[in-house]
């Protein structure tokens, strides 16, 4: 199946946003209640990752339009609220999510690049889930669906990123609407994505965790372009995603990303700015999933 989203952020990098974006600004201005440009206008900037943009956007369309639930709930997701207290919508519902920039110290982001050397020897290729059920995943190599390497190393983890994540562990369930859980078991990954890596639209069910988190960092300069998480927007009712409608959240270093596992997420095609790419260079990230504690 052809990868709808790569070939929109591919056109966008191209320069089709920035041709789309004229156009609608030019529709808007000689009509200024075209509800229908400013949720396009919406769209093409949250595909392009422009959340602060987009956030205008949806507020203008929300005061506009007192009865957009969607578009009230959009504001809110892209102004870093992650949507909690937006109004009603309809079929159609966003993946929410919070980001916090300068997440870590610099001395604690430091750490990480200096155990991503000591670790790299140990990096695996990371398999893709096959099925699940009950929490029992089964997994296999296709680098067709996706292209990264990691290793699981809680103990070394633990005590550079865990006890930051878990101190906000409250303020992220409720800002998500995750209902309240006692934190068990504390799952940790360090990851890269080499040159031409990506993970097409998955999950991150299967492993029985509430609450899902990456944690981005870089060598400065950087050094590679894409490897940007798009969130889909998905049908209330099926549960599906839909392919031609997501929230690009850019690469950026000392960025954490929150949100709860059930929502469809892919990464985007990483790409040396001057090849060859290595792998202390490319896209770093720390993988995090927060299990409930068994009783």
């Amino acid at each position: 199946m052809d990868d709808i989203a790569q070939k929109i952020v591919d056109a966008g990098e191209a320069g089709l946003w920035t041709g789309v974006e004229r156009n609608l600004l030019s529709q808007l201005k000689q009509d200024p209640a075209d509800k229908g440009s400013f949720h396009k206008l919406g769209l093409v900037y949250r595909q392009s990752g422009q959340l602060t943009k987009a956030a205008e956007i949806y507020a203008r369309l929300s005061a506009l339009d007192g009865e957009d639930g969607f578009a009230d709930v959009l504001w809110k997701i892209c102004s870093g609220n992650s949507g909690k207290d937006a109004r009603e919508f309809g079929l159609i519902e966003p993946a929410r999510f919070v980001v916090r920039r300068d997440f870590l110290s610099t001395d604690a982001r430091d750490a990480l690049l200096r155990l991503f050397e000591v670790k790299y020897p140990e990096m695996e290729e990371l398999e893709v889930t096959l099925a699940h059920k009950n929490s029992d995943a089964e997994f296999k190599l296709d680098r067709s669906i996706r292209n990264q390497f990691g290793v699981y190393c809680k103990s070394d983890l633990e005590e550079i990123i865990q006890a930051d994540v878990m101190k906000l562990f409250p303020a992220f369930c409720d800002a998500l609407n995750v209902q309240p859980f006692l934190p068990g078991r504390h799952d940790l990954r360090l990851d890269y994505t080499p040159d031409g890596g990506f993970g097409k639209m998955h999950q991150d069910v299967g492993f029985g965790a509430r609450l899902s988190y990456l944690y981005y960092f870089n060598r400065q300069p950087k050094k590679f372009r894409g490897g940007d998480l798009l969130f889909f927007d998905q049908n209330r009712d099926t549960g599906q995603p839909l392919p031609h409608q997501f929230t690009r959240i850019c690469h950026e270093d000392n960025l954490l990303l929150v949100f709860p596992p059930q929502y469809y997420h892919q990464v985007t095609r990483v790409a040396a700015l001057e090849p060859p790419l290595e792998a202390a260079d490319s896209r770093l990230s720390v993988c995090g999933f927060i299990h409930p504690k068994e009783v």
